[in-house]
């Protein structure tokens, strides 16, 4: 990908960002066996707007059939697609916020979500001191000029934070500013001089700990344990959440510490 952004004279690096330790080597499946589905894609061309973009519709229905020969199903109840081309449901902010809360409703162990996002991203002042650079990451719903951007923080909140353990959820944010948009513990950034490296046979693609990481994120992780302790939950099964939520969990595991 960053070959092909570099021969079109983008500037953008590719990036991913991960909650846990993964195998960059090993196959990438978005489907776990078994449980429930759903996706949520999102296209926003801005049609008639003065930053109108072009290919976002396109983004869209391509990622579609990718998700559908995934195992992915195209229903009212697994798939949820806002583009602002008439036929759709509008991608305003409303409806962007119903999608998140209708993506995670009820999400359980075993299930596989899915997110796509193509549009305009963005960054305002930080509001609440949480982010290092001072700035926090937003994408532009369709009304944004009236209804405002959404936040990094909000789409935490939104889509990750109320996951149970056991989830699999893939995000993929096509838009500026979208590196850090998901804020998470572990990140690889695909840059000239891991590209070059990889070509020469001396590095291979790893993730690395976030230095970005936002430290507010492991306080909310303090708090959900505290409640499961107040539910009565045992020490096993909070140690497990934790070990999970941080990402060490594999690693304990192979250490023959796992939960």
């Amino acid at each position: 990908m960053q070959r092909v952004l570099k021969a079109k004279r983008f500037k953008q690096v590719p990036q991913l960002s991960t909650s846990k330790v993964l195998d960059l080597q090993a196959p990438f499946e978005i489907m776990q066996p078994g449980g429930r589905h759903r996706s949520l894609l999102i296209g926003i061309n801005y049609r008639g707007q003065r930053n109108e973009l072009r290919g976002c519709h396109n983004d869209v229905f391509a990622m579609k059939r990718y998700i559908t020969s995934q195992g992915f199903t195209e229903t009212a109840d697994t798939m949820c697609v806002l583009v602002d081309d008439g036929r759709h449901s509008s991608p305003t902010c409303a409806t962007i916020v119903a999608g998140f809360r209708w993506l995670v409703d009820g999400a359980r162990a075993g299930d596989s979500l899915f997110f796509h996002y193509s549009g305009h991203g963005g960054s305002v002042p930080d509001d609440n001191g949480d982010e290092a650079d001072g700035m926090d990451e937003t994408i532009l719903p369709l009304d944004y000029l009236t209804a405002g951007q959404i936040r990094d923080d909000d789409i935490y909140k939104l889509l990750v934070k109320p996951l149970p353990h056991g989830v699999e959820f893939t995000i993929v944010m096509d838009c500026c500013h979208s590196g850090t948009i998901i804020d998470l513990p572990y990140s690889l950034s695909v840059d000239d001089e891991l590209v070059h490296a990889m070509d020469a046979g001396q590095a291979v693609p790893q993730l690395k700990p976030n230095a970005d990481f936002n430290m507010g994120k492991i306080l909310g992780i303090g708090k959900h344990l505290m409640r499961m302790r107040k539910e009565g939950k045992t020490a096993m099964q909070i140690g497990s959440h934790a070990a999970t939520a941080l990402g060490l969990d594999k690693k304990l595991k192979k250490l023959g510490l796992g939960f």
